[in-house]
């Protein structure tokens, strides 16, 4: 019950969200007010988490349904922080869109129930909570109801989406007929009595093919590129971002389960990292490949994630250790961070109703920028692309380092020549930064910025020079310290 009490932010947000739907459906007319309302009780939540925190909650008991760790405390921070940061980042779109009502309330319980996520290791209640997930995703990517490529990407993520649950709720059925438990940390002593290893086993697999299809890796990739790029643009950071953080972190939840209860030390289980070493090939190799010939940005992000999640899940490739997991997190926070940054840049380059964007495009939306944000966006995009000065880059060295050290030289033989040729394609979102910051022709008073402007710039700002000094300081990172 106290662990439960300490989840009480998430709760208020999704609760106060259908609060707000209602009263501002009732008797607010404006747009300002309505948004106001909503910006409200995303900050009101983000005080509630950090007014929660106590050493007695924090706990490293995995019996409980919710972790309650000092990690998914951290990740909890970083979900509805970085919540206030986009809600308020959408302030143009909001106060020109006619359902600013129904989108913010999709995306509070979103954020709401991808915290939840995160946190869990209940499988049924995972399930549960990545249904309302998929819900809240079907309607904002068809948010543009006249746009037919929003409308065909709504409709593939319903239809794969539902391949993907029926996936998912068919391992949940087999694990509970295996051990009669829902609950992870209980399946062991339950496994041994009952003797229905293979069951237990279909289902783990059924369950991570499920996961790996939300998070875009390959061989369940196929979906990504067509969604991202018909999606909203609105809506690209909730797809690309944190519905990537929580499945991450419910799939890192399952594995740190399964490793201090002592399974994959079975002679059964100790092949079944062998899925994610093909997984995590699979990523690496076709996401790199596959992103070489893309001639739109949100189709290159796609393929750029599959990369990445490649990259990701080598450490699950492996032998387990408590390190694997310290840079399990570390990677995936800078690269939420990093890709979260790019996006929010694009927010100040590139019209909300845009659906396409192409790369040919970058050097002239670019000429206008002020030289802050130009530098900003340079050095996000060195941290994706793994190049140094930049946090992307200390966390691929430690990761390639980890899979040194374990003795998988041929995964870090392909994460290494992976990484060298996703450059290429990087670079040609780098080089239009590159080539307006050389012109002497740059000027910065164009034209005057406002308040709404300036706002994302100290935060474009302040995430660069964060990512640039833990270059030199990696103990920065969260989770690396």
């Amino acid at each position: 019950m106290e662990v439960w009490r300490s989840y009480l932010p998430e709760i208020f947000l999704a609760c106060a969200s259908l609060g707000i739907l209602i009263l501002n459906s009732l008797l607010i007319k404006k747009n300002l007010y309505r948004y106001l309302g909503f910006l409200f009780v995303f900050i009101l939540a983000f005080f509630l988490l950090l007014n929660s925190f106590s050493i007695e909650v924090l706990k490293t008991d995995l019996s409980s349904h919710l972790l309650s760790t000092k990690a998914h405390f951290l990740f909890r921070i970083v979900f509805l922080g970085l919540g206030v940061v986009l809600y308020f980042s959408l302030y143009n779109f909001f106060l020109k869109e006619r359902y600013l009502n129904e989108y913010s309330f999709f995306l509070g319980t979103s954020f709401a129930f991808l915290s939840l996520i995160a946190s869990s290791q209940n499988l049924l209640m995972a399930f549960i909570l990545m249904e309302a997930i998929s819900f809240s995703f079907y309607l904002l990517i068809s948010f543009y109801k006249r746009e037919l490529l929003s409308i065909e990407a709504g409709l593939k993520y319903f239809f794969l989406g539902t391949l993907s649950s029926i996936f998912f709720f068919t391992g949940l059925f087999l694990i509970y007929y295996a051990t009669l438990e829902i609950n992870l940390f209980q399946t062991l002593s339950k496994l041994t009595q009952l003797n229905r290893t293979i069951y237990f086993l279909l289902g783990l697999i059924l369950i991570f093919s499920s996961l790996a299809f939300k998070l875009g890796a390959s061989p369940f990739h196929f979906w990504l590129p067509e969604i991202y790029q018909g999606s909203p643009l609105p809506v690209f950071p909730l797809l690309a971002v944190f519905s990537k953080l929580g499945f991450a972190l419910f799939l890192s939840n399952l594995f740190l389960v399964l490793f201090k209860t002592g399974f994959f030390s079975l002679p059964t289980f100790s092949t079944f990292k062998s899925l994610f070493y093909i997984i995590s090939l699979l990523s690496m190799i076709l996401g790199n490949l596959l992103a070489l010939k893309q001639k739109e940005v949100k189709r290159l992000l796609a393929y750029s994630s599959i990369s990445h999640m490649g990259y990701l899940l080598t450490l699950f490739a492996i032998p387990l250790a408590d390190t694997n997991f310290k840079l399990f997190y570390g990677y995936l926070f800078i690269y939420s961070l990093t890709n979260l940054g790019i996006i929010l840049g694009f927010f100040l380059i590139v019209d909300h109703k845009e659906i396409k964007i192409p790369i040919d495009s970058l050097g002239n939306r670019l000429k206008d920028v002020s030289f802050p944000l130009l530098l900003s966006f340079l050095i996000l995009l060195f941290s994706l692309a793994g190049l140094p000065p930049s946090a992307g880059f200390i966390t691929k060295l430690f990761l390639l380092l980890q899979l040194v050290k374990e003795g998988a030289y041929f995964l870090a033989l392909v994460f290494l020549l992976a990484s060298i040729l996703s450059l290429y394609y990087y670079f040609r979102l780098i080089a239009p930064v590159l080539s307006v910051l050389k012109e002497d022709s740059l000027n910065l008073n164009n034209r005057k910025i406002n308040l709404y402007e300036i706002f994302m710039l100290l935060i474009l700002v302040l995430l660069s020079f964060y990512l640039f000094f833990s270059t030199f300081k990696p103990t920065l990172i969260f989770f690396f310290n």
